[in-house]
């Protein structure tokens, strides 16, 4: 199958999952901290970080299928356009602590979350 529609498909799984699991997470938590968006690029960034580890070196994994999960899947429920826009929707709403604790703990810990997928999987080999 053509490696663009892989990509495709897979953007469309990502980002109905995301608009599933973020809507879910609003509804659980009211605060005008945006935290399904939080969420979100903290789960995405742990799941590319596991899955580029676990994938290299693993022929049987073909460029068309890592392209749809990392590009396709991952790319679609990470949301940082939708993290940046609400960073500065809460700076215009004056909410400039919320934007703050946004900003520097959502970079933090996605590189973390990263990091700690590499790590597990480097762990299991």
């Amino acid at each position: 199958m053509n490696s663009f529609l892989l990509v495709c498909i897979g953007g469309m799984i990502g980002t109905g999952a995301r608009y599933l699991l973020s809507g879910g997470i609003h509804r659980l938590f009211e605060t005008p901290f945006p935290i399904g968006t939080f969420f979100i690029n903290i789960l995405g960034s742990f799941l590319i970080g596991l899955f580029m580890e676990y994938a290299l070196g693993r022929s049987y994994l073909s460029d068309s299928v890592r392209l749809m999960v990392a590009i396709g899947i991952l790319g679609g429920f990470t949301t940082f356009s939708s993290f940046s826009y609400e960073t500065i929707a809460l700076v215009r709403a004056g909410n400039l602590p919320w934007a703050a604790f946004n900003l520097i703990l959502t970079n933090f810990l996605c590189l973390v979350s990263t990091l700690g997928g590499m790590k597990l999987i480097s762990f299991l080999k």
